[in-house]
């Protein structure tokens, strides 16, 4: 869909604010400079399907979903040069399946409050150089909540590095469920 020039300093990235019952299909996602795919805020309903990111910049977060219900996303490859799968502020009813992940930084990355259930099913990790769920700080200052964050069937077996399964620090006094 894009490539990056970084000579011009260019910033290519695809995203949607306040954009109900879209579908983002078959396209790849190449060498983007800041986040390459984010939904958010109002984008509910929507699908993400077949898609493929390959980056190798900071700051080029894979999928991002932020204030948006009754997201799926399926069959996905994602090998960004940041966090691949980043979620948060106020999602609910997120899926994603039959996913595949490497990256130099977390293969999912939880950001902010999540007051409703993010679903991950059948996920395949092959490099995650910052941990397989990572987050080091609360986007919302306060410290985050989150409701409910389901893995069925996550597998590691052939990943590169793995430093962690789950790590969180600084993320306050709020409940969390995982």
């Amino acid at each position: 869909l894009f490539a990056a020039d970084i000579r011009t300093a260019e910033s290519p990235f695809f995203i949607l604010f306040g954009t109900p019952d879209c579908s983002i299909s078959d396209i790849k996602l190449l060498d983007a400079q800041h986040y390459t795919l984010t939904l958010g805020w109002q984008c509910d309903r929507s699908v993400i399907a077949h898609i493929k990111i390959l980056a190798a910049t900071m700051c080029t977060d894979g999928i991002s979903i932020f204030e948006s219900k009754d997201v799926s996303a399926s069959g996905n490859f994602l090998y960004p040069g940041d966090n691949a799968i980043v979620f948060g502020g106020n999602c609910d009813n997120c899926t994603f399946e039959n996913t595949v992940i490497g990256t130099t930084c977390a293969a999912f990355f939880p950001q902010s409050s999540i007051p409703g259930t993010v679903t991950f099913r059948d996920s395949y990790v092959f490099r995650c150089d910052e941990g397989c769920v990572n987050n080091w700080y609360g986007a919302t200052g306060d410290g985050a909540s989150i409701e409910s964050i389901v893995f069925d069937g996550l597998d590691c077996t052939d990943v590169t590095a793995l430093p962690w399964l789950f790590h969180s620090q600084n993320q306050g006094s709020p409940q969390k469920k995982l």
